[in-house]
């Protein structure tokens, strides 16, 4: 059996019917599965991915003294042989080659007994399963009530009034931001309070994106909730992030976004990223680019200069290609710019 599955694994039909009946084992259910492609194909969102590794003597002479107790005639060299064999065979197979899953646990347990072993994995199971919960409270919801409504206008005018007085701000051609329907507005990314400031000086509602961390602190997490601030995993793909996104514009909604990515992030030579681009093209939004102008010292005065909606109702393609992100990110950032150095 050993010798074979590998082969017999390797096709087509066969792993597909065994991966659909797999997943329909898990749906509504808690499970443990183990196979050498359970989180590179099978479950690639499991909530814990646990990759086992150990010397591969380590593990002939494991399976050896397996085979012993159970009665099996074979010897150490051609079990050897036999875990080597199948290990090529799974690492070079078209479907569900044998590698480390995205985001997995890789544990070596060369030197580890089965209840070090054991031990180990309970330890990162503890662990992403605490880190599940803090992050359901994190992209969890809070619903539209009348109180919510109450805290966000007065926060958003205790804010405002603050930040007149601190930083001085004067906003040109706000009247570029439509009144309703979806919309994009993007904006360079000088400083911690330039979103702040584009949220409450903007008087049309924007449901900005920021960063997971913030919500590590429980009165930013409390005002972001207020706000309906969409967290995203920097640094890699947050689909969650996305199809909140996705989902705000769908509903109408003003959504605000920093291209860069990070503070400065053309100062510092980072790549500016295409997501406003792709939800811009993917949802038929237009684009209110903003260039933010300031030192941000107290008292010294902030600019937020408003530009002409950049139009893409009409794009037809469902699926955005390569060369419509990289063209309409280039657009976007080149009015952002032009917005940035207005009246200097």
């Amino acid at each position: 059996m050993s010798a074979n599955v590998s082969t017999v694994s390797s096709i087509k039909q066969i792993r597909l019917a065994m991966s659909g009946l797999q997943r329909k084992m898990a749906q509504g259910k808690n499970v443990i599965m183990e196979g050498r492609d359970i989180g590179t194909v099978v479950f690639p969102t499991a909530d814990v991915k646990i990759y086992l590794d150990a010397n591969v003597e380590v593990r002939a002479q494991r399976r050896f003294q397996q085979n012993q107790e159970k009665g099996i005639e074979m010897s150490y060299e051609e079990v050897l042989e036999s875990i080597k064999k199948r290990d090529k065979n799974d690492m070079e197979k078209e479907m569900g080659a044998l590698k480390v899953a995205p985001g997995a646990v890789v544990i070596d347990t060369t030197q580890m007994t089965i209840k070090q072993q054991e031990q180990a994995m309970c330890k990162v199971i503890d662990k992403k399963l605490k880190e599940k919960k803090k992050e359901e409270k994190i992209y969890k919801i809070r619903p539209e009530t009348t109180w919510k409504k109450i805290e966000r206008a007065t926060i958003k005018k205790l804010i405002y009034a603050f930040y007149r007085i601190l930083f001085r701000i004067e906003k040109t051609g706000e009247e570029n931001v439509p009144i309703d329907g979806p919309v994009i507005l993007c904006a360079n990314h000088l400083n911690m309070w330039d979103a702040v400031g584009l949220v409450t000086a903007t008087k049309r509602r924007i449901l900005f994106i920021a960063k997971e961390d913030l919500f590590n602190n429980s009165f930013l997490n409390w005002i972001a909730h207020v706000f309906d601030v969409i967290p995203i995993k920097r640094g890699m793909r947050d689909m969650e992030a996305m199809k909140r996104c996705l989902g705000a514009l769908k509903d109408g909604n003003a959504l605000g976004l920093f291209p860069e990515g990070t503070r400065r992030g053309l100062e510092k030579g980072a790549k500016v990223q295409n997501g406003a681009a792709y939800m811009a093209l993917k949802t038929k939004s237009k684009v209110v680019p903003v260039g933010i102008q300031g030192t941000f010292k107290p008292f010294t005065k902030v600019t937020l200069n408003y530009g002409k909606p950049i139009d893409y109702t009409n794009y037809s393609n469902k699926n955005p290609e390569k060369e419509d992100l990289e063209k309409a990110t280039k657009e976007i950032m080149d009015n952002i710019i032009m917005l940035t150095k207005k009246g200097k």
